[in-house]
Order: structure tokens, then sequence, then C-alpha cells
């Protein structure tokens, strides 16, 4: 109790001398547990705590200006700290904490290349098994691929072949990929999500179930993952985080979205989205510490240099991890997942057992994993403040302004960031987001403002020609199509083919 509180210290005497200690022992106790000022730290922290503190107070600094997610920091096998900041639901004033449901991206390979070296351990697969082995009627040049080869992003594979959410079966998506092109030579590093969707697709046909079946019984509930998955947690009784674009439009979940498709589709089925908790990630690299799920073999191929990335910084790619140097030349496991929306990161240093798992899900300035990096190994480094997005900047001043006042945006996003417009993407982006939600004359405007800025950028007229359409312009959508096509350079043209179909399309009607 702090006896500099003279008026407790008074009403404590007057209990006492008035013959009723009892209340002042409860008075006491009150003082001790519910005057507690959270800003108050303990006289002697021990450095851990310290650091907590630190990067505590540096998160909370970035919630004001529109970043929320959840961080889980961890040294030598003891969390300390693990907590949300943020909204996951600013409609209905849901905090984040360290139970909420992320969206992990493209964190769920590592769960698909555990999956396949389970597999490995049950001898029932090989990771030099090729595709003609395992499917019938592969196309002679993808006969040979192996499953290490698409593990490793090695396969020549194209990344994708659709949108996340386009429903694509599983047959559909194993037709369009052995129908592809390869895009590069065998054993050259070229990351593909369609690699990882067709180790999903062999997990099903060698094991039989179902490849998020598949993933929960042999890999999930062993290590004690209960919130981890697509569609078969108890995801009611779950917080799930809603995706803000910047901060201030929401794109709902991803739960939601396969809920409503009625499952997931095939171009994400084991390359990306699953969702889960911080706490779920961090007994997920425990687990890989032991032989709980993976044998001893299993888990060194997880973290093995098999391919270089690039020679410099040296960066090596594992079976769903990337192996690199990181902060102070320690070995760095890691890998990160995004849509532009949401974020999530997983960093394990095992030189001194530190793990840093980060979640986001709202698109910001900048990412604040590598001012944390910096604050665990660098003892008084003062981290990089957070800033403003500037996607946010542009999109509250339109909402606060007339389509006439959009003209003078640069002068303001100017006085406000210290920098003019430099980006010929920012306006755009902002501008789609409005057409998006269905406002055509907003977005016209800021496309005509950024034409302004730069009027040598045909694809930026060729956006003029989608909002145009968009508002049921043909006239002024043909002539915006056809100005893009003018400024287009000689080769390597990537609106031209989208402009050429919607002028044809026009001209026909």
């Amino acid at each position: 109790m702090d006896f500099r509180n003279l008026d407790l210290l008074d009403t404590l005497l007057g209990c006492f001398r008035s013959g009723k200690p009892l209340l002042a022992l409860i008075i006491c106790g009150c003082a001790i547990s519910c005057s507690h000022n959270p800003d108050q730290r303990p006289m002697h922290e021990s450095p851990d705590q310290a650091l907590a503190i630190r990067i505590d107070n540096y998160m909370m600094s970035g919630v004001g200006l529109g970043y929320a997610g959840a961080l889980l920091v961890a040294k030598d096998g003891r969390i300390i700290l693990n907590k949300g900041y943020g909204l996951a639901d600013k409609e209905a004033s849901t905090p984040n904490t360290s139970e909420t449901i992320f969206d992990i991206g493209s964190n769920t390979k590592q769960f698909t290349a555990a999956a396949i070296m389970k597999l490995v351990d049950q001898d029932k697969l090989l990771t030099t098994d090729r595709l003609g082995d395992i499917f019938d009627d592969v196309p002679a040049d993808k006969r040979d691929i192996t499953v290490h080869q698409l593990l490793t992003h090695t396969s020549g594979f194209d990344g994708g072949f659709g949108g996340d959410f386009d429903g694509t079966t599983k047959d559909e998506f194993l037709a369009r990929a052995f129908a592809s092109e390869l895009i590069g030579e065998r054993g050259e590093y070229r990351y593909s999500n369609a690699g990882y969707s067709l180790l999903a697709a062999i997990i099903e046909k060698v094991s039989g179930l179902d490849y998020e079946n598949y993933l929960r019984r042999n890999i999930l509930i062993p290590a004690g993952l209960n919130h981890t998955g697509y569609l078969l947690p108890d995801w009611d009784r779950l917080s799930i985080a809603k995706q803000y674009w910047h901060g201030v439009i929401s794109r709902g979940t991803t739960v939601e979205r396969y809920l409503e498709d009625g499952g997931v589709s095939w171009n994400l089925v084991g390359n990306g989205g699953l969702a889960t908790t911080s706490g779920d990630l961090y007994k997920w690299l425990e687990a890989l510490k032991g032989d709980r799920v993976l044998s001893k073999f299993s888990r060194a191929q997880l973290f093995a240099q098999h391919v270089m990335i690039s020679p410099e910084p040296r960066r090596f790619n594992g079976y769903g991890w990337g192996v690199q140097k990181g902060y102070d030349g320690k070995t760095l496991v890691t890998h990160n997942g995004g849509n532009g929306i949401y974020y999530s990161s997983i960093a394990w240093y095992p030189e001194g057992d530190v793990t840093i798992i980060y979640s986001s899900n709202t698109s910001i300035a900048g990412w604040p994993t590598k001012q944390v990096h910096r604050m665990i190994f660098e003892p008084g480094y003062v981290p990089r403040a957070f800033t403003v997005s500037r996607h946010r900047t542009v999109y509250e001043y339109v909402l606060s302004s007339s389509t006439v006042g959009i003209a003078g945006l640069p002068e303001y996003f100017e006085s406000e960031t210290g920098a003019p417009v430099k980006d010929q993407a920012l306006l755009n982006r902002v501008g789609i987001a409005f057409e998006e939600e269905g406002r055509h004359e907003i977005a016209i405007a800021l496309f005509k403002l950024n034409i302004e800025l730069f009027p040598d950028r045909g694809n930026l007229w060729e956006s003029l020609g989608e909002g145009y359409l968009a508002a049921d312009d043909k006239a002024q959508a043909l002539a915006s199509y056809q100005k893009s096509l003018d400024l287009a350079p000689s080769e390597d043209c990537s609106w031209c083919a989208n402009a050429k179909e919607k002028i044809a399309i026009l001209q026909r009607e």
C-alpha cells in the first residue's frame, strides 16, 4: 500500500480507533488490489519484463493510428508477451485479444509440408515420389515432378490458376494444373501456391481423407492445436478478426466466406487461408521441437536449407519454411502470409529460443515486426514510430470532401505526410476501393486526378475506363480504354489485354 495517500491512511486509522479493525483490513486489501495502476511498474523488473513492457507500449502506440492485430513474444521457452491490439470487429466494438482468430495466409504451407512428412513417417509416401506415380493421366512434361520439388517451389508450376474464392473444385484445379504451361526449369526456385495445393491433393490421394481431416487428426490435435483449421473448429464460440482495408473498409472474415461458399476453393486449399490463434501457433512451434508430431528426420527436413532463394542476403527454402540469417547474424526460421489487408508472420531464432508471432487484420503503413526484432536483440533501441496509412489519409480526406474538393487532395496529402504523391498506385487503389463500394462519381474523380499527376501512364487511363464502365458511361469508357492503348509500351503491357477485350465488347454494343 502507498502510504503517501494520506486520505487512505486517515481512514484506516479511524477504523482502528473506532473498534472496526475488520473494516480496516478490508480497506487495506482493497487498497492493495483495487488501486493498482497498470502503468505502475515493479521497482525491480526482470530484463524480460522490461522488454515486454517496452514492446507492449510500442504496439499500443500504433492503435490510434489504425493498427489492429496480435503479438506473441517468447524467450527460452517462456511467453513474455501475448496480447491483442485494436479491434477485431469495429462495428461491434469487439477487441482483439490473445485468443482472437486470424487468417494466417501462406503460413498454411508449413502445415501442409508437415502433413506430407507425416505420410513419410507413416511409410505411405516418399519425397522422391513423382506426380506420375500418384495420379493417373499426368502429362509427360509433369510426370517426373517430385514431391520434393513441390515442397521447395522448384517444380516449375505457375503461382496459381485462379482467385482464392472462385469456387474451384479439386478436379477442376487438377485439370488446370496438369494442362498448364510450366514457367521455369525444373529445380529453379519459383514460389508457387499451386504447388502446395497439389500437395494437398496428394495428401488426400495417399491418405484417403480430405485435407483438413487428415491435418486435424494427424498434425493439429496431436500438437494441441484446437483452434486451427478451415471449417472444422467450433468457430461460433470464438472471436474471428474481420479484415479492414487500411483500417477503414471492412472485408469481413475468410471463415464467413468459406461458409457462404460451402467450402474452400482449391485455389486456396493447402497453400493458404487456415485460421488460428497466436497461442496455437506457439504450441505448433513447441511441438516441432520434439517428437510429438513428427520424427526427428522429418522435422529436420522442414528446416533444412534445401534450395537457395537468394545469394545475398543468403536465404534458403525448407519445406514450408524459409531459413536465413536474422538479426545479429543469428539463424532465423520464418514464414509469412497476407493478402494486402491481413498479415501473419512467424519467426523463430533457435539460438536463444526466441519466438515472435505476429498477426494483423488491417493494412497499415508499415509492418512493426522488424522493429520488434531489433527491440529484442538490441537493448535501448528506439523503434521507428507507427505512421498513418497513406491510403487511409487519402480515403478520409475524400470522405470529408466533395468531388470538386478532391482537387485539393495533393496539397492536403503533402501537408499531412511531408511528401507529395509520388506513387501512381496510391490514388488508383483508393479509387478502386470507392468503385467497389459503388461510389462511382468519387472513383472517377480520383482516377482523373491521378491522370493529372501522372499524365503519361496508360494503366491509369485503363483504370479510368473501368470506372466509367462501372458507372455505365460507355462512351467515356471506350475513349479511356483507347487512350490507355495509345500510351501502352511496345511490350510487357499488363493492362492491354483487358483494354482490348473491353473495347471489342463496347464496339459490338
